[in-house]
């Protein structure tokens, strides 16, 4: 099982150097450590910051380094509490009822999402989950771009 915490802990070095010692601690080695690392790193639009920092990337390339890290050693189970963290965020922004309406589904769909993918992550529902979550949050516009940037790395991955 990866876990992704509500708050990313910094980490040293190059982001490179840290997939490829995240794969190795999980038993990936050699060519194999080579090609999941620059899969993930293609995959999640890392690749040119590959020899970046913690302090050299924003706070949306911290996440995605932080899925990447989690998936260089394809994991059985993915637990992320960012994008929960990322609902909770935009709901305390919003005001006008409509758009708490809105919220409350966004809520609704992640829980189920994040159910879902626990007990079977190939699921067709978890990519249904995932489209509606992509829907619900492009209607609330900007304030929901956090809720999108995550929603869209996970549908890249499945």
């Amino acid at each position: 099982m990866a876990y992704i915490p509500q708050d990313i802990p910094k980490w040293s070095g190059l982001l490179v150097d840290n997939l490829h010692f995240a794969a190795v601690i999980h038993g990936i080695k050699g060519k194999q450590n080579e090609d999941e690392v620059e899969f993930v790193l293609c995959r999640l639009g890392l690749y040119k910051y590959r020899s970046s920092t913690w302090n050299k990337i924003s706070g949306g390339f911290k996440m995605r380094f932080a899925l990447a890290k989690a998936l260089v050693w394809n994991p059985k189970l993915l637990v992320l509490d960012e994008l929960l963290k990322a609902i909770t965020e935009v709901s305390k922004q919003v005001t006008d009822s409509e758009d708490i309406e809105t919220v409350e589904i966004l809520s609704e769909d992640a829980n189920s999402l994040v159910k879902k993918a626990t007990d079977d992550p190939k699921s067709s529902k978890v990519k249904t989950y995932l489209k509606r979550l992509e829907e619900t949050a492009t209607s609330l516009g900007k304030i929901a771009t956090p809720i999108l940037t995550i929603a869209k790395g996970i549908s890249t991955l499945l």
